[in-house]
């Protein structure tokens, strides 16, 4: 399809980050129909212990149905994230056949959202107890119920093969399923829990952060494992190094982190 041609007012701005500027002047701009962004990387080896996802959304319409923020796997072993109908935050996580389903209060609007959230899916696997999961939206924590459960050792055994993790959408064993129609930005999964001061820190109130440096609360840049800012490119600035790819018509706007 054709991109959205959406711009915001605020074509560009700069940050500070514990001394060290970066320009934030673009966002990953997906119209629902085919597109999405591909992390060429599984992840598997992130998704098999605790890790946290932090991404920035501005969909179109929060309520126009299944859209699939992030998420990638086989029929055994996947894991995504998305908005329903309801504007909730949905997480199906299913790891060596052993599922869980865990949801969110209401989080969007219908219709058009006029600013951009901050959400954040942060998971505690192993240690001999069954998966737990926590969201947050805009620096704090929200009520978040689970059904179903992995079990300790199901979640170490994650493995979708070689089915890349996509941003936009969720890649169902190489084929794109419920893409986001609107903006996505600063996306990042790290190999870690982050705790709730952390995300706050990330959240900064609503101005995104340099996630490749310390910054306040947020002390763990070594454990970013990709990071896309989607600067009109696709350069993965986390320790794992796997640039990724536009897909179909994606684009790169200028409505950027904060509107």
């Amino acid at each position: 399809g054709a991109g959205l041609n959406i711009t915001s007012s605020a074509a560009s701005a700069v940050f500070t980050s514990k001394g060290a500027t970066f320009s934030n002047d673009y966002s990953l701009l997906l119209d629902g129909t085919g597109d999405y962004f591909d992390t060429n990387y599984s992840a598997n080896d992130v998704f098999n212990g605790n890790f946290s996802v932090s991404v920035w959304v501005r969909p179109t319409d929060g309520r126009a149905g299944n859209q699939m923020l992030w998420g990638g796997g086989s029929s055994t072993d996947y894991i995504y994230l998305a908005i329903d109908s309801s504007g909730r935050l949905v997480m199906f996580h299913v790891s060596n056949g052993d599922p869980a389903i865990v949801t969110s209060p209401a989080v969007f609007a219908d219709g058009a959202q006029s600013a951009w959230t901050h959400v954040v899916l942060s998971v505690v696997g192993g240690g001999g107890s069954d998966t737990t999961y926590q969201f947050y939206v805009n620096g704090s924590a929200v009520t978040t119920s689970r059904l179903l459960a992995v079990s300790s050792e199901n979640h170490a055994l994650f493995d979708s093969g070689s089915i890349n993790l996509y941003v936009g959408g969720r890649n169902n064993s190489g084929n794109l399923v419920s893409p986001v129609t609107g903006h996505i930005d600063e996306f990042s999964l790290h190999d870690e829990t982050l705790s709730s001061d952390a995300v706050a820190a990330i959240y900064n109130d609503g101005v995104a952060i340099n996630l490749t440096e310390a910054s306040g609360d947020y002390d763990t840049p070594q454990r970013l494992s990709l990071y896309y800012r989607f600067e009109n490119n696709a350069n993965d600035e986390g320790s794992v190094g796997s640039n990724g790819s536009l897909a179909a018509d994606a684009l790169y706007s200028t409505a950027i982190t904060p509107p």
